[in-house]
């Protein structure tokens, strides 16, 4: 009994030994190798290949992984750490070797008779199957971008990892969710992507369900739409799926307005600035045309010509207000021309106040705004004899009669004495 007391403590002690060294050499959130670990692997498997053996380092990155923590909490976070570490570790064989090195960024060793072919599959497939969708009410989709750097016998870890990170910034630069590939000195992009879908891009649910339209304009020698969202191809009036994309930024702005559109979005790709204008767009298949103020900005793309990030927002109301206000300065000044007489102009909807010159230019009576009537009245310019009257006459112009008249004696901005108008 005591012999096999001593047994069982003895396999006891075993077991927690091994959960010991498994925790030292595991990162707890992914499961897979961390980075002192995976560190160390890495510098015997160099050190033991052959003359004819290559190797392969993956760094992994998960893209805009920020955004998951503020948006959806850390919690969400964790969770994307643990899939993404599942998907890897699926992906790849046993004796491979694949860790996390800390954060949202990950790696793989592979190591052997290892093929250029085999390292751009698989750089590919980690693109294609490390996409996640999280969260529930409000969603997020996470994406991945891969340096890889394919070298022969010979390597320190340091030069690898090196090589490997470089391939990853330039995969990032290029536009994210793809990869970048180093074989010696020899950089290979993905070949299978000389240019990225657009639906590739990691959107996500903002642009799908924000009030303004938003679309993506590559500004060559004929501009094309390559991207519109829900909301864009609501504003004009027709269903997403009905829409073919590419099409030319023409088919949407009113012919008069479309060389001005053009030349603002070439300053604006030209200088880096924002662009903010006002114009016409085509509205349910040409059948009337609507004002949209729209915001253009440059963005990072991998495209041969500039890419511009538009939103646009429908302003028509605002826009045919604005006209009909123009107008009617415009027939004002037409009235000025032809009378020796001042002419007032009062805003109905806010009771402010304007005096014209003859020749049709403002007249500033006192400082700032002016009321109508009150600040008339309060200011002197209408002689006390007159304000009775001269309030009734304006209480039945702001409760909506078309026309009045009356005869009151107002003083005059430019001799100080009354005289009626």
């Amino acid at each position: 009994m005591e012999e096999k007391g001593r047994t069982a403590s003895g396999a006891g002690l075993e077991h927690q030994l091994e959960e010991l060294q498994r925790r030292a050499t595991q990162d707890a959130l992914s499961g897979l190798l961390n980075r002192e670990t995976l560190e160390l692997v890495v510098k015997d498997r160099l050190r033991s290949l052959g003359p004819e053996d290559t190797c392969a380092l993956f760094i992994v990155d998960l893209d805009d992984f920020k955004r998951v923590n503020d948006t959806l909490g850390h919690q969400a976070g964790d969770r994307a750490i643990r899939q993404a570490g599942q998907i890897l570790s699926n992906l790849f064989y046993a004796r491979d070797i694949v860790g996390r090195l800390g954060g949202d960024e990950f790696a793989v060793f592979l190591y052997g008779s290892i093929s250029l072919g085999l390292v751009r599959a698989k750089a590919s497939q980690i693109c294609g199957e490390l996409q996640l969708v999280l969260g529930t009410e409000q969603t997020l989709t996470l994406t991945a971008s891969v340096g890889v750097y394919l070298a022969g016998k010979g390597q320190e870890f340091e030069g690898l990892y090196h090589s490997a990170d470089l391939a990853l910034y330039k995969a990032k630069k290029n536009g994210k969710h793809q990869f970048y590939l180093k074989n010696g000195d020899v950089n290979l992009e993905d070949p299978g992507a000389p240019f990225r879908p657009v639906n590739a891009i990691p959107l996500g649910e903002l642009l799908e369900n924000m009030g303004s339209g938003v679309a993506l304009l590559e500004l060559g020698e004929d501009p094309q739409v390559i991207y519109v969202s829900p909301t864009f191809c609501g504003l004009i009036g027709e269903d997403p799926k009905a829409v073919k994309l590419p099409l030319p930024l023409s088919h949407f702005i009113y012919p008069q307005d479309y060389p001005g559109v053009l030349e603002a979005l070439r300053e604006s790709a030209g200088t880096g600035r924002t662009l903010e204008h006002s114009h016409r767009v085509r509205v349910a298949e040409g059948a009337r045309w609507a004002w949209w103020r729209v915001y253009a900005v440059q963005i990072d793309y991998d495209a041969p010509h500039p890419v511009l990030l538009i939103t646009a927002s429908d302003v028509s109301q605002f826009k045919e207000r604005e006209l009909r206000e123009e107008e009617r300065i415009q027939g004002l000044l037409a009235a000025l021309s032809q009378t020796s007489k001042q002419v007032w102009d009062v805003d109905l909807e806010t009771g402010i106040f304007h005096a014209y010159t003859p020749e049709g230019k403002y007249k500033v009576l006192g400082p700032g705004e002016m009321k109508f009537p009150w600040d008339l009245m309060e200011q002197g310019w209408v002689h006390p004899n007159s304000v009775a009257r001269f309030q009734l006459f304006a209480q039945e112009l702001l409760e909506g009669s078309a026309q009045g008249f009356g005869n009151f004696a107002i003083r005059s901005a430019d001799t100080g004495s009354y005289t009626r108008p």
